[in-house]
């Protein structure tokens, strides 16, 4: 890979091990995939967010003892505050189990790039982090 071509993707997503095989064809090609396990270690780390090439974010993740309300979808709402209240405006590729089209309506509202309905096979997470990185 052209090292022009490597990125760093910040992954939030609590069940990572689990889904691990999913992402790794991405660090295969030398993408730098940092793991992010709830959204108060994500809130932690605004400045890899503000800063890094992609982020992957799940819906159900669980807090981890962030101040406010997150509602039943932590996942929107950590979006939400990532976009409205810190200014973030880092490409999204949601990866959920959720068929919810309210919430997607939402999640397009908040400029994601693709949203994914988990099972997801690495080909299909490779073509949207590709087209959100607008990497041919």
């Amino acid at each position: 890979m052209d090292p022009q071509a490597r990125k760093t993707i910040v992954w939030i997503e609590d069940d990572s091990p689990i889904i691990a095989p999913v992402v790794v064809p991405l660090e295969r090609e030398g993408h730098h995939v940092e793991r992010v396990r709830t959204a108060k270690e994500a809130l932690d780390k605004l400045e890899a967010l503000r800063t890094c090439d992609l982020i992957l974010l799940d819906i159900f993740v669980p807090v981890g003892g962030a101040p406010g309300d997150f509602g039943r979808y932590v996942g929107l709402h950590l979006l939400r505050r990532l976009r409205e209240t810190h200014a973030i405006k880092t490409p999204v590729v949601v990866l959920s189990v959720l068929t919810n089209s309210r919430v997607h309506d939402d999640l397009e509202k908040l400029d994601v790039s693709a949203i994914l309905r988990k099972p997801i096979l690495p080909s299909q997470l490779k073509v949207a982090v590709e087209q959100a990185l607008g990497i041919d």
